[in-house]
């Protein structure tokens, strides 16, 4: 066998001391010290010092520039979204994510998935085909506010609670006629979905929780209209203005009266038609002016040049 001196490093210790008067040899050739040639394997650098000190805090310093360049381009795709999607900065990022809104849209949080990706690994760790690897009590990290694994036993105890109080039915819904997946009768593979799943849930009550709290663009929480799900297929179909107008008059960020006299951009928030408050709804569905004009058309083209505000 082939042995490549320059390939290794070698240390000679006299006396708890580190020396380079003794060399070492093989196959009739010098092994390089390792006093002055460093040797990197598998990203970690070896020295003389043979402490991990250096490698420890050269980990944390990449760390911290690979993190800042990923929130860099967080922000950054965040931005070139919401110009794509054509709506204002303050545009609520739950009116982008909610999957149980007026409106929904085929977007995904980052960070949703990525709490939905710790948590699978913190399962396939705890399920296991090996006993040593089970029984090691190994826990994902996952940061300092939000801890993998007390997710995932929040959530199987939601499942198991779930049980116990069993299928609730809906009214006009008959008995039996709905399919509930028991957390008992589940394989391995059907509990990781639904431990998922309820990890997903809960983000959505978060999001939900939010919209009821703000004031304008979770007006929509109290309506009682039909839900409009909007596929990529949409999205690329329908014009650029069309979808803007869809995103702002549903979360109430265009630029109405009442909008602009609250940013400081009209004297009034009077409608230049009837002379009342002039709210989204008022100027879309109410006012009777524009409503004996011509309807909705007339009361939009009124204010086009309002709602293509970007």
């Amino acid at each position: 066998m082939l042995f490549k001196a320059r390939k290794s490093r070698s240390m000679v210790i006299k006396k708890g001391r580190v020396t380079s008067r003794f060399s070492l040899q093989v196959q009739g050739e010098v092994i390089p010290p390792i006093e002055g040639n460093p040797v990197k394997c598998l990203g970690k650098w070896f020295n003389v010092s043979l402490t991990d000190g250096a490698n420890v805090a050269e980990v944390v310093k990449q760390t911290e520039e690979w993190l800042k360049k990923i929130d860099k381009s967080l922000r950054r795709t965040n931005k070139h979204l919401r110009r794509w999607l054509g709506i204002p900065p303050s545009f609520s990022s739950v009116g982008l994510y909610i999957r149980s809104g007026q409106l929904q849209l085929p977007l995904s949080s980052v960070v949703e998935e990525y709490k939905v990706a710790k948590c699978r690994v913190a399962l396939s760790l705890g399920d296991s085909n090996d006993d040593l690897i089970r029984q090691a009590g190994m826990i994902t990290r996952s940061g300092r506010k939000w801890a993998a694994n007390a997710a995932v036993e929040q959530a199987v105890s939601s499942l198991k609670l779930r049980d116990i109080v069993g299928n609730q039915c809906i009214p006009q819904q008959g008995l039996g006629s709905a399919q509930f997946q028991t957390w008992g009768g589940a394989n391995t593979k059907t509990r990781r979905g639904m431990v998922q799943a309820e990890v997903r849930s809960r983000e959505e009550e978060k999001r939900v929780a939010r919209a009821v709290q703000e004031g304008s663009q979770g007006a929509w929480t109290k309506w009682d209209l039909p839900r409009r799900k909007v596929t990529w297929r949409d999205l690329w179909r329908l014009e650029p203005y069309r979808i803007s107008f869809l995103l702002r008059s549903v979360y109430d960020t265009l630029p109405s009266p009442v909008h602009l006299h609250t940013w400081g951009l009209r004297e009034d928030p009077l409608c230049k038609l009837c002379d009342k408050r002039g709210t989204l709804a008022h100027i879309l569905s109410g006012c009777k002016t524009s409503l004996t004009r011509g309807g909705i058309d007339g009361a939009t083209t009124k204010y086009s040049s309002h709602w293509q505000t970007p």
